[in-house]
């Protein structure tokens, strides 16, 4: 089987996604790809940040993630809730650099990084592989 190709527009029509592009807090997590599902990181595992920013999971978590999923691809989402009176999906300086480790140190690891994803709560987003941050 061929994998599907899941776009940017499909992952933030995720009911989960939609959610999380709501909150006024910032929230990271890893969505598992395999050919015919993406799975959500388990909800116990979900970064919670403030307004201000938000940690993404770590390494080890989401190489326990693809194991537990069957999977060696993983896309990264987090949200960028109203600040100062702006809703704003663009990629912070801080968000450009965490891609780029991720994708690194994924890759190391034998995972590929299909995308970071991020949401706002106007329904905006902001994809890394579509704006070719990611190959």
């Amino acid at each position: 089987m061929t994998m599907r190709a899941w776009t940017a527009k499909d992952i933030v029509n995720i009911p989960k996604v939609k959610q999380i592009g709501s909150l006024s807090h910032e929230v990271s997590l890893a969505l598992y790809v395999r050919i015919d599902q993406i799975f959500a990181m388990d909800q116990g595992v979900d970064k919670v940040g403030t307004a201000f920013g938000v940690e993404l999971p770590n390494l080890s978590v989401i190489q326990k993630g693809c194991l537990t999923h069957q999977t060696d691809k993983v896309i990264l989402l987090h949200n960028h809730p109203y600040l100062d009176g702006r809703c704003d999906a663009s990629p912070s300086e801080e968000d450009l650099v965490a891609t780029e480790f991720y994708a690194k140190h994924l890759a190391l690891m034998g995972i590929q990084l299909l995308d970071h994803i991020i949401v706002a709560q106007d329904g905006t987003y902001f994809s890394f592989r579509a704006a070719n941050y990611l190959s």
